[in-house]
């Protein structure tokens, strides 16, 4: 009986160059241009694949992989942000702002012109109330608000969040 291997041969997916495969053969480099192959046995047949090839799925899994679990990190990243500038929003609205002191002040105004026509002897405090509201919404008015460049810096982060997002989201999607 003869113990002689049976050798196949098939073309180099790269050059297509007659290569001969030997049944132990797994990884081998074509002789012809040097690209290496993988032989894949199934099912009776017998083909051989680019490593390369092999290589580039394996990548794109890695790709994609990183891509989720990147959006998974600016996703909260980004709501973060949001919390941080639904806070802010919410500490700005607490305080009196300089509208709502000069309605105050209108308000005062309109209280001295009713009690005048009725001739009511609170009229000058009414006055004074009026005057002092205007001069505490000219001084609010006049001061700089701290939170504005937080929330331009936190402007600035979202947008550039969202960018990121969706380069990675295209990653992900193809």
């Amino acid at each position: 009986m003869s113990t002689q291997l049976k050798t196949l041969t098939l073309k180099c997916p790269s050059c297509g160059a007659a290569l001969d495969v030997a049944p132990d053969m797994e990884r081998f480099a074509c002789g012809y241009c040097g690209s290496e192959q993988i032989v894949q046995r199934q099912g009776g047949t017998v083909a051989l694949k680019l490593v390369t090839d092999a290589i580039a799925r394996v990548q794109f899994g890695t790709d994609r992989t990183a891509a989720e679990l990147a959006l998974r990190r600016i996703n909260d990243e980004m709501a973060a942000l949001d919390a941080e500038a639904h806070e802010i929003h919410l500490v700005r609205g607490a305080n009196i702002g300089p509208g709502m002191l000069a309605f105050m002040g209108v308000f005062a105004l309109a209280a001295f012109l009713v009690a005048q026509s009725v001739e009511w002897e609170g009229a000058p405090v009414c006055i004074i109330i009026a005057v002092v509201l205007f001069v505490i919404a000219a001084i609010v008015h006049a001061q700089p608000d701290p939170h504005k460049d937080r929330l331009e810096e936190l402007k600035k982060q979202y947008e550039a969040l969202a960018e990121k997002r969706a380069q990675q989201k295209a990653i992900v999607d193809t």
